[in-house]
């Protein structure tokens, strides 16, 4: 199997990127954000954490992280959002061996900072099919576009939230690319250009190791 961890500043596109590898490389997106928002529905203690912009327990993150792999071992993973920081590497590197898996790739996504916001704040998304659009780009109405499902914002897509979010990348995720890239296999992708130059990007790293 191969695997490949993204590394990114909030918004910088690792969703985006992550359906990419998905359609054109056969890969499955393991979220953490998403795993631990489904786990935040019934603990408002964390769903509280997640809306200011904080760290959720590592105990919490590698329990949900070690249930996700043992469950789809024999598929190319995508780990988008974990692990977020050095404390969370010795318990990754624990799960990826009890599970006879490895790392093939660490791609850093790097975007500028105003962009980002951007991104973050204006993003909407479609409660009935999970589109996601950007009200400072798209031109939408009160529906979704795509089904007429209604549009909402996160809770924690908000400016305090993401300036939050973006220290704690600077401070705590970053490094984690820097303990990474001491390897051979670690890349750097810019997306602050078109859709098409970014993927061209991710072809690119790709064609060093087709699946």
């Amino acid at each position: 199997m191969s695997n490949i961890v993204l590394i990114a500043a909030p918004g910088a596109g690792k969703g985006v990127i992550s359906n990419y590898l998905i359609d054109k490389y056969n890969y499955i997106h393991m979220s953490a954000g998403d795993l631990i928002r489904e786990e935040i529905k019934n603990n408002e203690d964390l769903s509280n954490m997640v809306k200011e912009g904080k760290l959720i327990d590592d105990n919490i993150v590698n329990g949900l992280i070690r249930k996700y792999v043992e469950n789809n071992k024999d598929k190319n993973i995508i780990f988008d959002g974990y692990p977020r920081t050095m404390s969370q590497i010795p318990a990754f590197e624990e799960i990826l061996s009890n599970n006879d898996l490895s790392i093939d790739k660490v791609i850093h996504i790097n975007i500028d900072k105003e962009i980002a916001i951007k991104r973050i704040t204006g993003r909407v998304m479609c409660e009935k099919c999970n589109h996601i659009f950007n009200k400072y780009i798209d031109d939408l109405a009160d529906v979704c576009p795509v089904c007429g499902g209604k549009l909402y914002s996160r809770s924690d897509d908000n400016l305090d939230t993401y300036l939050n979010r973006y220290d704690l990348y600077i401070n705590e995720t970053y490094p984690v690319f820097e303990y990474f890239n001491k390897n051979n296999n670690s890349y750097e992708i810019t997306n602050n250009k078109s859709i098409d130059e970014v993927y061209e990007q991710v072809d690119d790293i790709m064609k060093e190791d087709i699946l």
